[in-house]
C-alpha cells in the first residue's frame, strides 16, 4: 500500500511540475535583512550639509561690541557648529522598508520545481 501511496505522490509531483504548478514562497527581504525599516543618510536642511550655521550671537561678522572684540561664540569664524545634526551635515533616519512594508519578510510565487530546487540545494 505504501508504494501505491508513493507512485500517486510521485505522479502528482511530476504533473505539478510539468503544468506549472506555482506555490507561495516566503524569505527575508533582502533590502532591509529582516528588520523592517531602512537607515539612511539625508542631507541635514538646517545647515545644508556643511555642518556649520551661521553664528547668533554676531550675526556671521565673527565680531561683537560695534566690532571691537572677537565674538566668543564662534571664535570670529562667524559660524557654529549645526546642532540638528552634531557638525556631520547629514541626519540617519530610518524609514519602513517600502520594499516588504515594514514586515521583514517577502513573499512571491514560485514554479513548484524552483521552490523545491531552493529548498534541497
Amino acid at each position: 500500500m505504501k508504494g501505491i501511496i508513493v507512485v500517486v505522490a510521485l505522479v502528482c509531483l511530476v504533473g505539478a511540475i510539468l503544468f506549472g504548478v506555482q506555490v507561495d514562497v516566503t524569505k527575508t527581504c533582502p533590502y532591509c535583512g529582516g528588520d523592517g525599516t531602512i537607515t539612511s543618510k539625508v542631507t541635514c536642511d538646517t545647515c545644508g550639509g556643511d555642518g556649520k550655521v551661521m553664528c547668533t550671537a554676531c550675526g556671521g561678522d565673527g565680531k561683537i561690541a560695534y566690532g571691537l572684540l572677537t565674538c566668543p561664540t564662534c571664535g570670529g569664524t562667524g559660524q557654529v557648529t549645526c546642532s540638528d545634526c552634531g557638525g556631520r551635515g547629514y541626519k540617519m533616519v530610518r524609514k519602513t522598508c517600502s520594499h516588504c512594508n515594514g514586515r521583514g519578510y517577502i513573499t512571491y510565487k514560485v514554479p513548484l520545481i524552483e521552490a523545491l530546487i531552493d529548498e534541497y540545494t
